[in-house]
């Protein structure tokens, strides 16, 4: 009998009937000694149940959605009307940023109505209490969402690192190849805690110049906030590059040299080394231009309210 009608019949007789008697799950991975892990467990742990079809069929949500989304287009649209009857050229950033605030109020809120198992999930939680608590010690709500934004760059490196791995693992027939399994995401998780700290040091430092350090003589005078940006990125970088590279040549072992039962933790390496190496030189960029941005959009919308801030003014402070 040739290969090909011996898998049909294998698949017809014996693999479709014991599907139709319950007996195989397709949920389930099974491996070749007989150990099974559910995949539908990994999704709950990392993205949350799957959402209640009552609670999507009542409208609720989409209505809660739709009113979300009106009030930031209303509000955008008035600040953009008082924007354009102003010549102050500040004045336009803050309607840039206003616009921008809207635009993501909308996305979230319509985000949060086609997935809500989001709301659950341990991913967006881990985000919301990083963020909450640099609010509380940066005492504002506008600098940490800087910082958050060097998140991403973590993620698209993780995965970047991670498909490296993936690759090379499939030309070594010796080795089980590296996939995306739990402690794999949990690297993700790390990367969330630790890709904020370089974020930190620049927004902190840059404060510390609009404000004027009397500890130190040569910058006790408060600066411009493009200059104190310019100069906390100079000041910072060294020890940024000291502490990534540091990290980096601790998680290298785990990805390079795998021992015997260490292989588990070769994905959680690959993901935490290439989220460090991609995120810290992206944010010596992306984060002092977005800072920059920030600041720009912060005074025009003082501006539009008729109140100037000083160079070194708090902005949504808590």
């Amino acid at each position: 009998m040739p290969v090909q009608e011996a898998m049909g019949w294998i698949q017809e007789n014996m693999i479709d009937a014991a599907e139709a008697g319950g007996l195989i799950d397709r949920t389930m991975r099974v491996r070749l000694e007989g150990s099974a892990a559910d995949l539908e467990q990994v999704r709950t742990s990392l993205l949350g149940s799957k959402p209640d079809s009552d609670s999507m069929r009542s409208g609720l949500p989409i209505i809660s959605a739709v009113l979300i989304t009106m009030i930031a287009v209303l509000a955008s649209v008035f600040v953009y009307i008082r924007g354009v009857r102003s010549k102050n050229t500040y004045v336009y950033y803050g309607v840039a940023g206003t616009i921008l605030l809207g635009l993501i109020i909308a996305s979230l809120a319509w985000l949060a109505v086609g997935h809500p198992e989001l709301l659950t999930a341990r991913m967006v939680w881990a985000l919301l209490v990083t963020y909450l608590v640099m609010c509380a010690l940066f005492e504002s709500f506008l600098y940490p969402l800087v910082i958050m934004f060097s998140v991403p760059l973590a993620v698209v490196g993780g995965f970047a690192g991670l498909s490296i791995v993936h690759y090379f693992s499939m030309q070594n027939p010796t080795q089980a190849p590296q996939k995306l399994d739990v402690l794999t995401m949990l690297g993700f998780i790390i990367l969330i805690g630790v890709v904020v700290n370089n974020a930190i040091l620049i927004v902190h430092q840059a404060l510390n110049f609009m404000h004027g350090d009397e500890s130190d003589s040569i910058y006790k005078d408060p600066m411009q906030p493009i200059d104190a940006i310019v100069t906390s990125v100079k000041t910072r970088i060294r020890p940024i590059f000291m502490s990534v590279l540091t990290s980096v040549g601790g998680m290298l072992p785990l990805v390079l040299v795998p021992g015997s039962g260490s292989e588990m933790y070769r994905g959680l390496g690959s993901v935490v080394v290439g989220g460090l190496l991609v995120s810290t030189v992206f944010t010596l960029l992306l984060v002092p231009l977005l800072f920059s941005l920030v600041l720009d959009m912060w005074r025009g919308t003082q501006q539009e309210s008729a109140v100037i801030p000083s160079a070194a003014a708090d902005p949504f402070a808590a």
